[in-house]
């Protein structure tokens, strides 16, 4: 037996651990249910706040209708993901959504007609083209985070009244919409839309160096650029082939 060992005197006798033993099982208990320090929540909040950025284009590529995170690249993305609803609505109903409010779109093509209140037609086409898709729920993921009321209004009914949205580009201007079937009326009696700053402008059908009108069995979709000025140099534009074309970076030209 070890010279330092305590002796038992008898059966019964319970012999005392190692005052080191004992020392060294309470400093390991200690070390199990140590809570975190500061500095341990400083990295795992500066992990999050470096992730969130990477977090939101993964799920939010088209961006916000915050001007501060404008760039042409969003404007594309976003385009592009409503395009994806516009073909799907097409393929359930058989044409293109409307981009006239008289056409109506809780049903398609024949829906009844929508009043808005107070009575305007700015922003018409992307108006109806967010009714349109909200009312066969097509509506992309990011509809809520894109979307703008630049001219204040609702629609009339019996029901509490809904703002009448637009879809927006990252600038916070409404988008501008035409269905083919309305660019001729649109040439003729350009629609006026409403920018973020209030200020009306009149949009036109984009046109091509011949001054032939482009995609001419389908639809346009576009963005009026930074500036807020349709059919500049700086707009935003959906092509046939699904690419994005126009703006400072990305020179297509959109005519008109």
């Amino acid at each position: 037996m070890p010279a330092n060992a305590p002796a038992a005197s008898g059966p019964g006798d319970v012999v005392a651990a190692s005052p080191v033993r004992v020392r060294r099982a309470v400093g390991s208990r200690a070390r199990r249910s140590r809570p975190w320090t500061w500095w341990t929540w400083c990295l795992v909040v500066g992990a999050f706040v470096a992730a969130f950025p990477l977090l939101m284009i993964l799920f939010f590529p088209g961006g916000s209708c915050d001007p501060a995170h404008a760039s042409e690249p969003n404007v594309g993305a976003r385009l592009r993901q409503l395009a994806r609803a516009i073909d799907a609505w097409e393929t359930r109903f058989g044409a293109y959504p409307p981009s006239r409010l008289a056409a109506g779109a809780a049903e398609g093509p024949e829906a009844t007609p929508f009043r808005v209140q107070p009575p305007n037609s700015n922003n018409e086409g992307i108006e109806a083209l967010y009714l349109a898709l909200d009312r066969a729920d097509l509506l992309p993921p990011e509809a809520e985070f894109c979307t703008t009321n630049t001219d204040a209004d609702a629609l009339a009914g019996p029901e509490p009244s809904q703002s009448l949205l637009e879809f927006c580009d990252p600038w916070g201007h409404p988008l501008v919409y035409f269905v083919a079937a309305d660019y001729a009326d649109a040439l003729r009696d350009p629609p006026t839309y409403v920018t973020e700053v209030g200020e009306a402008v009149l949009a036109l059908p984009r046109l091509d160096p011949t001054r032939a009108v482009r995609r001419p069995r389908s639809y346009q979709l576009f963005s009026m650029g930074i500036d807020g000025q349709p059919n500049t140099d700086d707009d935003v534009s959906l092509e046939d082939d699904g690419s994005v074309s126009g703006g400072p970076s990305m020179r297509g030209g959109c005519g008109g």
